[in-house]
């Protein structure tokens, strides 16, 4: 009871929208998109038991993708730069 199951839609205090994910049994689970504050997005990727899992994308405010922030989530550890199917 209370648990979070579904999507979920958050937003920033000036109104824009936060993010965007979804939930199973209360923990992230499925797809995740960030925005920043002028609403483009920030960061995406996909959560497993409310842990991140698989690629991760980081872009700048002005939409273009950062190569050196993005990179892929393998049992618990990061590979920044690790984008093999990232066009």
């Amino acid at each position: 009871e209370g648990r979070r199951i579904g999507r979920w839609t958050f937003w920033q205090e000036n109104g824009a929208l936060g993010a965007v994910g979804h939930y199973a049994d209360g923990e992230g689970d499925g797809p995740w998109t960030l925005y920043h504050e002028n609403g483009t997005p920030w960061i995406s990727g996909e959560l497993a038991g409310g842990m991140p899992d698989g690629m991760w994308q980081v872009w700048n405010e002005d939409g273009t993708l950062d190569p050196e922030r993005t990179g892929i989530w393998e049992h618990g550890e990061f590979e920044i730069g690790k984008q093999d199917d990232v066009e």
